[in-house]
């Protein structure tokens, strides 16, 4: 713009907007941006992290043309991913759980940055672990394409080096003697009319060239100048590294050496449940010896000096098993000493409250000699008046005495009567609160020998 400006200073607005127009081209439309954001799907042959790339250009071209807010970009974005994508099973049930979990929360769903690592992970490991078994398919199709003869000598296959990028995996001398190349194009492959159609369709779907032939050191081709255009005999010079092995455990199956996405067998769940138990135990076996192993080592302990030490650590434990039995029978008893201490208080008093009722009777007793020595005086002034008044009554008046000390006498032997039996309820009482008391001492004397 500066340029054009400088060039032509009388230009106005609008002739900067014709010269952007024609250099960056119309802005499209929010009714375009829409309809190429939702029809961009993964094409054939397509990674899925290429497609997220391919599908964000037209997301940012969409939320610029207003079809979406800058906050629900994430949220288009999976739910077309989900849409529009070839996904493996774990990822889609992930991605699907995340966008039914926080729908209504764009913001918490993965951005573009952590969808990438998440789907560039589920294709290392699928290139990694899940797709082994395809390049033997391939090489099977090769061996029924070309004649057996021609793989038992070394010929060089050719991959041309302008279509693909060669990545090399160093390997240790240890290892399988199967040979791997990884091929990774960068164009989309085109048939040629040397190469078989197959072959090309094998190496586009699983980008993998699996080769066993120990006999084969190298592969060699003829080099090609870079200002030659592309052609059929152009190929690089390619080095076969070895593929190093995994130990894949069929979760189908229970057997070693493909997974559960290439299994043929059928599942056998008694089986697998069976081959899972053993290996457990095993393993629990396995690890327990190598603690003891590293305990004696550790410690610089023989085995003979290992069950020593453990009988020994034995015999301490049940002396402090014996220490705590007698501990907690010494704490019993002298709960049980509390608890009779505490009956015998109670018992005390009791006593005392009988000791209170007959000291109360007692001064009951007293109050009715009183009243009744009272009311032999009165008698005695009704005899005196009697006898001065009625000389004749002198018998009646010696009778009226006799009962009255008959009355005074049975009194006198009810008060008796009654102190006897608060004696004899004394000492029917006080005998068990002796005999408590010395049972009481002894057990106490028992526990200090004990402690």
């Amino acid at each position: 713009m500066r340029l054009l400006h400088a060039a032509n200073p009388s230009l106005n607005v609008a002739d900067f907007l014709r010269a952007m127009k024609l250099v960056f081209g119309e802005s499209e439309s929010s009714v375009t941006a829409h309809s190429k954001f939702f029809n961009t799907v993964q094409d054939h042959g397509e990674k899925p992290s290429l497609y997220v790339i391919r599908l964000e250009v037209q997301l940012q071209n969409a939320i610029q043309a207003g079809v979406f807010a800058e906050r629900e970009a994430n949220k288009a974005r999976l739910h077309q991913l989900l849409v529009g994508a070839e996904l493996s099973r774990d990822l889609r049930f992930r991605l699907k759980g995340l966008l039914r979990m926080y729908g209504n929360e764009p913001e918490n769903l993965p951005d573009f940055l952590e969808l990438i690592r998440m789907i560039r992970e589920e294709e290392d490991w699928d290139d990694t672990y899940i797709q082994r078994k395809r390049p033997r398919r391939a090489e099977s199709m090769m061996e029924q394409a070309f004649s057996p003869v021609a793989f038992q000598g070394s010929p060089p296959i050719m991959i041309s080096s302008a279509d693909c990028n060669v990545i090399e995996i160093d390997d240790s001398q240890d290892d399988s003697d199967e040979d791997v190349i990884l091929v990774e194009p960068e164009d989309p492959p085109l048939p040629s009319s040397s190469v078989p159609p197959f072959l090309g369709r094998a190496i586009s779907e699983d980008q993998v060239l699996l080769i066993e032939s120990p006999t084969i050191s190298e592969i060699q081709a003829p080099s090609t100048s870079s200002g030659s255009g592309r052609k059929n005999n152009s190929f690089g010079e390619l080095r076969r590294p070895r593929k190093r092995k995994h130990a894949v455990h069929c979760a189908h199956c229970g057997e070693e050496g493909h997974s559960k996405e290439t299994c043929d067998n059928e599942t056998d769940k008694a089986q697998v449940f069976e081959n899972l138990i053993i290996t457990l135990q095993e393993l629990t076996h396995t690890e327990e010896e190598r603690a003891r192993e590293a305990i004696g080592e550790h410690f610089g302990f023989s085995e003979l000096q290992s069950y020593r030490l453990f009988a020994l650590l034995l015999v301490l434990l049940v002396v402090q098993v014996v220490l705590v039995v007698l501990v907690v029978l010494v704490l019993v008893m002298l709960a049980v000493v509390v608890v009779l201490l505490v009956v015998l208080v109670v018992l005390l008093v009791l006593v005392m409250l009988l000791v209170v009722v007959v000291q109360l009777l007692l001064l009951v007793g007293v109050v009715l000699v009183v009243i009744v020595l009272l009311l032999l005086l009165l008698l005695l002034l009704l005899v005196v008046l009697v006898l001065l008044l009625v000389p004749l009554l002198v018998m009646v008046v010696m009778v009226m005495m006799v009962l009255v000390l008959l009355l005074v006498v049975l009194v006198v032997l009810l008060v008796v009567r009654m102190v006897l039996q608060v004696m004899v309820m004394v000492v029917v009482l006080l005998i068990p609160l002796l005999v408590l008391l010395m049972v009481v001492v002894r057990s106490i004397s028992v526990s200090r020998t004990l402690t």
